[in-house]
């Protein structure tokens, strides 16, 4: 049987909203999703990260199954140098 395009749930049930650990393609991963964001369409859009235990920072976890970033940091990074004279998320940490 094929993984792809499947998602199964490996946290533990009846766990509240936040970031859960699934597979995804065969691959570990946290699925997260924001509560609320820059714009509307963020919001519960969710996007996986590679699981990583050492990760303790929101900047720190890499995006998962083969997706070179996170939907959002191209128009994040965007607002950041037109609005706050900076290139890059990190410079706000």
């Amino acid at each position: 049987m094929s993984d792809r395009g499947r998602a199964d749930y490996v946290g533990q049930p009846g766990q509240g909203a936040g970031a859960r650990c699934v597979r995804v393609q065969g691959e570990r991963v946290i699925a997260l999703g924001f509560i609320q964001g820059r714009h509307p369409d963020w919001v519960h859009r969710p996007f996986f990260a590679a699981y990583d235990e050492q990760a303790t920072w929101l900047r720190e976890p890499k995006p998962a199954v083969g997706e070179p970033r996170f939907f959002f940091e191209e128009e994040l990074e965007a607002f950041y140098r037109e609005n706050l004279q900076s290139s890059t998320t990190q410079d706000f940490e």
